[in-house]
């Protein structure tokens, strides 16, 4: 319980300090880490199955995207979002053994993941990771692309060039 309520309050603040970050900080120029970048390209590694935390975590990665110093170097950037190992249970239509208010949290989590597919933001789910936890894959939500093996993936994105953001 103890280690949600931290998960929380610290996706609470990194929220925060982007929605008060100034529109002359978030031009890429504010980051040095940017500066020479001319394309960007990453996979999420998604393996959090806290629900709260999962929308927390997709809403950043939703603002990110949107952000204007990600922008200004790629008006489309190019995000994949992989969920693997034990996340994969928040992405199922069956909500056996989740509470009402988790519930909710899986709602939102889906019309998030809705949205940000027709923004450009692309999905994927792990069929081992599926069948591994008893899910079937007929019923995972839309908008989330069945891939055989996460990690293969996962690989396959980083040798092409992809910077890899763990989210556990």
């Amino acid at each position: 319980m103890r280690s949600r309520i931290t998960i929380a309050l610290l996706s609470m603040l990194l929220i925060a300090c982007l929605s008060m970050t100034s529109p002359a900080l978030s031009r890429a120029e504010a980051y040095e880490a940017l500066k020479g970048v001319d394309a960007v390209k990453v996979v999420f590694d998604f393996r959090n199955a806290k629900p709260e935390a999962v929308l927390d975590y997709l809403t950043l990665i939703q603002l990110t995207y949107k952000d204007e110093a990600v922008t200004r170097i790629s008006p489309k950037p190019d995000f994949v979002v992989a969920f693997m190992g034990p996340s994969v249970k928040l992405l199922s239509t069956n909500r056996e053994g989740f509470s009402p208010e988790e519930q909710k949290t899986l709602d939102k989590i889906a019309g998030l993941i809705l949205q940000m597919g027709k923004d450009g933001v692309r999905f994927e789910i792990c069929l081992f990771a599926v069948k591994h936890f008893g899910l079937e894959p007929q019923a995972v939500i839309p908008g989330i692309e069945h891939v055989q093996n996460g990690w293969i993936s996962s690989f396959g994105y980083q040798a092409r060039g992809y910077g890899l953001i763990p989210v556990f």
